[in-house]
């Protein structure tokens, strides 16, 4: 969570505005578009990272029977910087991958397009991180790229549990690269799908991992004990 730093609040009209007629706008703000820049401060004690907010807000009708005709902000953020993490990274997770994703938690709010770009080349980063071959040979002896689909599907193979996840999450970066059509709500499966593929190959090895550590450790303990009563 976030608070805003009321001291480091700046509201302006935007240009058509602030070109038109201040009367009007001031007897009927309906319609009226600003620009918004803010200062966010995380409430986490140990954290405190101040960020960086820009928005839009227009003056909307609000409608409702009971209470007489009045106009409030509506406000549309377009960026945070740092950018807010959609979802939490973990730190066993492969560096450009993790560049890659902020860098679609970063478009977010301001370009769909983009950020499901970046969703793509974080799965084509990931492929590289599990050593899927970018290359193979075909059956003329030239060498050829391999297609995002392809290494997957070749993935797939080893780990078909994910196969599903990630082509799915492949069809949604396709979106962004290849000019198709795509919603805020489709970029958030997205984000889910990149989510899950990162969370099965990283973190819940790793918590594996050191679950495995912490057992072990507890039964060399026991032993040791047990020796020593016997």
């Amino acid at each position: 969570m976030f608070t805003i730093d009321q001291d480091q609040v700046i509201i302006a009209p935007s240009g058509a505005a602030a070109n038109s007629n201040g009367i009007y706008y001031q007897r009927n703000p309906h319609g009226k578009t600003e620009r918004l820049a803010a200062v966010l401060v995380c409430n986490n004690a140990k954290c405190n990272e101040p960020v960086v907010m820009g928005a839009d807000s227009v003056f909307q009708n609000i409608q409702d029977w009971s209470i007489p005709m009045k106009q409030e902000r509506v406000y549309t953020p377009r960026f945070f910087h740092p950018a807010l993490e959609i979802f939490s990274i973990p730190a066993s997770c492969p560096l450009q991958v993790a560049e890659q994703t902020r860098i679609a938690f970063s478009h977010y709010f301001n370009d769909l397009k983009a950020s499901a770009n970046a969703i793509r080349t974080a799965l084509e980063l990931l492929m590289d991180a599990q050593k899927v071959k970018k290359t193979i040979v075909d059956k003329s002896g030239k060498r050829k790229q391999q297609t995002l689909h392809a290494r997957i599907e070749d993935f797939g193979r080893a780990v078909p549990d994910l196969r599903s996840y990630l082509i799915a999450a492949k069809w949604i970066g396709n979106a962004g690269s290849h000019g198709g059509e795509l919603t805020r709500e489709e970029l958030l499966v997205g984000f889910d799908l990149l989510n899950h593929a990162i969370y099965e190959l990283y973190e819940k090895k790793s918590h594996h991992k050191d679950l495995l550590k912490k057992a072990k450790e507890i039964n060399e303990t026991k032993r040791h004990r047990l020796k020593r009563k016997a």
